[in-house]
């Protein structure tokens, strides 16, 4: 089977500078997609959104695509000078990022919305809508799995519930020990 198309959703709320390990939850975060990047297969495709100060709460960091060395070293290195923003848009983020997974599904390989996050999102119609996302796009013919990656000690009802509904996964990590971050980016990109 062809290497996996993810789409990553990238918390970068003021949250992530909580310190972590050596650095904070975003440098975790960084070093953690830089060395999924430096192992992933030539032949992936791989994206990111970010949140962002815009009507939207986010922005399309890193345009999916084929996993070029231009484009592996812009997914290695978005995270390392991004401003971090006081929204928590996590539901319409993620939101976005399936809607567009599930539209532009390659029916090659197997399809994902990876996201990594560290906030609560508070948002209740913002959480209808991705549950109403999900009733509405998830289909036999388009499976697109949403695996969660939550930094700190925390789960989400709402994520755990997205990802159970896509056949994905939702993962509590421990960033004490960046490793572990790195460890289940690298599984879940490959």
């Amino acid at each position: 089977m062809s290497p996996r198309k993810v789409t990553m959703v990238v918390d970068t709320s003021t949250s992530m500078g909580t310190p972590a390990g050596d650095g904070t939850r975003l440098t975790a975060t960084a070093g953690a997609v830089r060395e999924a990047m430096r192992r992933a297969s030539i032949n992936s495709v791989m994206g990111m959104y970010v949140f962002a100060d815009t009507p939207e709460g986010h922005r399309v960091a890193v345009i999916r695509d084929g996993l070029t060395a231009a484009k592996r070293a812009a997914m290695s290195s978005i995270l390392d000078d991004i401003d971090l923003v006081d929204r928590e848009p996590v539901y319409a983020t993620l939101t976005a990022a399936y809607r567009d997974a599930v539209d532009n599904y390659d029916p090659g390989r197997p399809n994902s919305v990876l996201v990594v996050v560290d906030s609560d999102d508070p948002d209740e119609a913002a959480a209808r809508d991705l549950r109403a996302a999900i009733d509405e796009l998830s289909s036999p013919e388009t499976p697109v799995r949403i695996d969660v990656v939550v930094l700190g000690d925390r789960a989400d009802l709402v994520l755990e519930q997205a990802a159970e509904a896509t056949d994905g996964s939702l993962t509590v990590v421990d960033t004490t020990d960046p490793a572990d971050l790195t460890d289940l980016l690298r599984k879940l990109t490959s």
